[in-house]
Formats: C-alpha cells, sequence, structure tokens
C-alpha cells in the first residue's frame, strides 16, 4: 500500500484505493466510538468493512446498522459532488477484534497525520453526526472548486438556445414597433396607464421583515439570504434534537437504526426477571437503538435500550 497519495476529486483513482488496512477494535465507555482511517478523509460510498471477532468468525459491518460515517468534510463534499468522511462511528461500543477497511481516500495535502488522527480520538465530546472534518483538522487551505472543463470555441451555449433567445427578441422587438403611441399628461401617468397595474406597491424588506412572516415586502439578495439562514438554523436545531433525548423518544416518527443520545445519564442496577442472573449489576443507559419503522414506541419492541455495564 502506497505511503502517499495524489489529490483525486473524482474518487476513481486506483492508485488512491486503500484495501485491506488493519485497525484494531476494542470495547470503550466512551460516549462515541470512533475509528479514523489512516489516509482519511474518504469517500463515503467507496468504504467496506470486514469485521473479525476474537472468535475469528469475519461478518462485512452495514453502515446504519453496524456504524455510522462521521466528521463530514464539508468543503471536499459540495466541490467533488461526493460526500467525503473523516470517521467510522461503531453503533456497538462492546466490540472486540479487528477491522479490514476498504475505501478511496481523497489523498493530496488532505490525508491526516498522526497527531490529527490522535486530535479526533481524544476529542470525546463533540458529536461526530454534526462536526464537521474542517473543525478537528487543521486544514493547509480551503477546499478548490473542482475545474469544469468548457470549450472556447462554443462560449455562447447550444445552438437551439441562441436561435430560440433570438426569435423572443424579435417578437418583443416587432411587437413594440406595433403599439400605439399614446400621448398622455403627466399628471396622468400611472403604473396603472403604463401597464404596471399588477404590481404591488410594496417596500424593500428589512433584516428584521426578512425572517418574518410579512406578506407586503419584496426581497433584495440580502434579505433572502438572511431568511434561507434562519431557517436552516431552525431545521438543524429540530434535527438535532430529534436524536438527543432525556429519555426514551414517546413521539415523532423514526426509521429502523436511527440511535438517541442518552443525555440523562444516572448510574442504574439491574433487576433481572425472572432470571437473577444480572442482578445486582451497574449499568448506564447510553442511548436507545430503534428497531422499526413509523411513528410507534413501544419499548422493547420499537426501541431498546443501550446498556453499558460499569460494574
Amino acid at each position: 500500500m502506497p505511503t502517499s497519495y495524489t489529490f483525486d476529486p473524482t474518487g476513481q483513482s486506483i492508485n488512491n484505493r486503500v484495501n485491506g488496512e488493519i485497525q484494531t477494535i476494542t470495547p470503550t465507555t466512551n460516549v462515541y466510538h470512533v475509528l479514523v482511517p489512516n489516509a482519511a478523509p474518504f469517500y463515503g460510498a467507496s468504504l467496506q468493512i470486514l469485521y473479525t471477532n476474537l472468535s475469528g468468525v469475519i461478518r462485512t459491518l452495514t453502515e446504519g446498522t453496524d456504524y455510522y460515517l462521521g466528521h463530514m468534510f464539508a468543503g471536499a463534499s459540495r466541490a467533488t459532488g461526493r460526500p467525503v468522511y473523516g470517521s467510522i462511528v461503531l453503533l456497538n461500543n462492546s466490540l472486540s477484534g479487528t477491522g479490514s477497511l476498504s475505501y478511496q481516500t481523497l489523498g493530496g495535502q488532505w490525508v491526516v497525520d498522526t497527531p490529527t488522527i490522535t486530535k479526533v480520538l481524544s476529542d470525546l465530546l463533540r458529536n461526530p453526526r454534526t462536526t464537521t472534518w474542517e473543525v478537528v483538522s487543521d486544514l493547509p487551505t480551503v477546499f478548490p472548486p473542482s475545474p469544469h472543463p468548457w470549450d472556447l470555441v462554443d462560449m455562447v451555449g447550444q445552438t437551439e438556445l441562441v436561435q430560440a433567445l433570438s426569435g423572443v427578441s424579435t417578437a418583443i422587438a416587432s411587437r413594440a414597433a406595433q403599439a400605439p403611441v399614446i400621448n398622455l399628461p403627466a399628471q396622468s401617468l400611472t403604473k396603472r396607464t403604463i401597464g404596471l397595474g399588477n404590481v404591488d406597491n410594496f417596500k424593500t424588506a428589512s433584516d428584521n421583515e426578512a425572517t418574518g412572516t410579512s406578506n407586503s415586502r419584496f426581497m433584495t439578495p440580502r434579505s433572502t439570504q438572511l431568511a434561507i439562514s434562519a431557517a436552516l438554523s431552525t431545521y438543524e436545531q429540530s434535527i438535532e434534537g430529534k436524536y438527543i433525548s432525556t429519555s426514551m423518544p414517546t413521539t415523532g416518527i423514526y426509521s429502523a437504526s436511527d440511535y438517541v443520545e442518552n443525555t440523562n445519564r444516572v448510574i442504574l442496577t439491574w433487576h433481572s426477571v425472572p432470571t437473577t442472573a444480572m442482578e445486582g449489576v451497574k449499568y448506564i443507559v447510553r442511548g436507545w437503538l430503534r428497531m422499526t419503522d413509523g411513528p410507534n414506541h413501544a419499548a422493547n419492541v420499537d426501541w431498546v435500550e443501550d446498556r453499558v455495564i460499569i460494574g
């Protein structure tokens, strides 16, 4: 396996394929069980993980069931048009064995070094779902846009489009030439007399009005940007709140393999019924794993507790 990789914005270069990278997987009591590939960041769609437990049993881990991808590299994902990530988050903190990782690395100056990997693995408080790769890694520069080849001989565009626009221009000029000339006194010039009777007399929205509910203001590029930013912020807060709770969810629609993190962790004592095999064992509820699709919320049917034994 090469020790360095050239920058590959396509996600297809055979020289950037990493096959059979071995990662040791040990149980943890941390909130997040994170693996960082040695050549991260990587293209998410290319990842394959073969897990071997301590008994030698090998199985392929499934995204959404066994793990999810974390620390999205937002700049690279936008520029390449392909999701790029920096880490793998295992959903089962008790896994013990090895993982054989195969993936397509982004390459170039973006490949992390050992200190960066150590920083990501030691930062246990950040949620990998919502924390971007830009936040945890010291990037050398802003990710560049991907080149878009353009034929300089055909800068105008498609011939059919040019012909259609020329037709529209000719029709407008012909209609204007045929329109009768109307001489009106200055005091009679109103928006209706000049053909703008259906245009509302609205003012331009202020910054505060841009994020309000008024239907009597016109939007500028700035006010439109403010409205979009406010809507995105509200949406992100609602999504974040959906996957963090102090108790098992009882409302909302979820999909199988969704995970809700418990933010009210206390030490509990296991009471086994009818057997007493686990009687008295201390544990915490790390969160709840969704087992079914839909709006139902029955314990041990739609949701199961993710328990971590501590003593």
